[in-house]
């Protein structure tokens, strides 16, 4: 153990001859908080990560209190100073594992995400020391930012979802497993708020349904989703979800709405020459309801048939439940 203390309190002495906070030279012990380490002089103490360090406790009343519990790279530390605004660039969000979804990044690896500057993020994987992976992502061309536990009804697990377009104008959608730290991940979305709309001075608060939703595009999906504002029915323009294939292949499709309330998922079919079976198949395979509206019908037959195809997804619904409840009293 006293091989692992030392070398936390000689690496932060070769990092940083001088305290970063107090710039005293007196040197660092080891924290009662193992492994922390503390200054010698204003006793603020700091966590060591192979991507940057943590400021767990100081005696500071000022603005340096704003950076407690929060990951910075080094650099941000060497050359600390009062940020103007929230402190964005440097900020470190971790762990952070990329569980896929990406065309080029479909293997799970952990790493961190990390405000590269204040248009850009970028995902760093720790598994590769030498070739690290790396995915640049605009924060300008981020679509959607949000947790979600809609991979797979299979698994019953929070993730950060994010789907963007890259320089050339392609798209993309990763997930990312964040342990549980939920508190991190609304923050972090907080910030990508924050740097989007910051030229704009508008409040991440006021402005977060234009990082969740898009806009429908078609004829077809426009009327659809006028009906569901009939209906009452909030609803979420193309929202990500992973499936596998017929060859159990990882897939991420986008139905063109998902309904919150329900828990369902709507496509709308605008061809009678195309064949829907394969997606419906799939869909059903990977344990999805999702209706397929066949828009090129006449209007009140599509109308009549959505309708339907709700109360029958929500009986066989009902149906399922009493059965798992009577099932376990007995």
């Amino acid at each position: 153990m006293s091989k692992i203390v030392m070398t936390n309190v000689e690496a932060m002495q070769k990092l940083f001859p001088e305290c970063p906070i107090c710039h005293s030279k007196e040197g660092y012990k080891l924290s009662h908080f193992y492994p922390n380490v503390q200054c010698k002089s204003c006793k603020s103490e700091w966590r060591l990560y192979e991507y940057g360090m943590e400021l767990t406790w100081t005696s500071q009343t000022d603005w340096i209190r704003e950076l407690l519990n929060r990951k910075y790279a080094l650099k941000f530390w060497k050359s600390l100073k009062k940020p103007i605004g929230k402190q964005v660039i440097h900020r470190i969000f971790a762990p952070m594992d990329c569980i896929g979804g990406a065309p080029d990044h479909e293997k799970p690896t952990k790493g961190y995400i990390i405000f590269e500057s204040e248009k850009t993020i970028v995902y760093y994987s720790l598994e590769e020391k030498n070739n690290k992976v790396r995915i640049r992502i605009p924060i300008d061309g981020i679509k959607q930012a949000l947790i979600t536990t809609k991979i797979t009804p299979l698994v019953d697990k929070k993730f950060l979802m994010v789907s963007y377009e890259d320089s050339y104008g392609l798209s993309h959608t990763l997930f990312f497993d964040f342990h549980n730290d939920e508190k991190v991940v609304k923050e972090l979305i907080e910030l990508l708020h924050y740097s989007k709309n910051k030229r704009t001075e508008k409040a991440p608060e006021q402005e977060i349904q234009k990082l969740v939703h898009e806009k429908p595009k078609t004829k077809g999906e426009k009327q659809v989703a006028d009906y569901l504002k009939e209906l009452g029915l909030f609803w979420v323009y193309e929202f990500p979800i992973f499936v596998y294939d017929e060859e159990n292949r990882p897939r991420v499709w986008t139905p063109d709405f998902y309904i919150p309330k329900l828990g369902m998922y709507i496509e709308v079919c605008g061809s009678k020459d195309f064949d829907y079976k394969y997606r419906e198949n799939i869909y059903r395979k990977n344990g999805y309801h999702v209706i397929f509206v066949h828009f090129y019908k006449e209007q009140r037959k599509w109308k009549n048939y959505l309708v339907k195809r709700i109360m029958e997804i929500e009986e066989l619904r009902y149906s399922e439940v009493m059965n798992m409840i009577n099932s376990a009293l007995r």
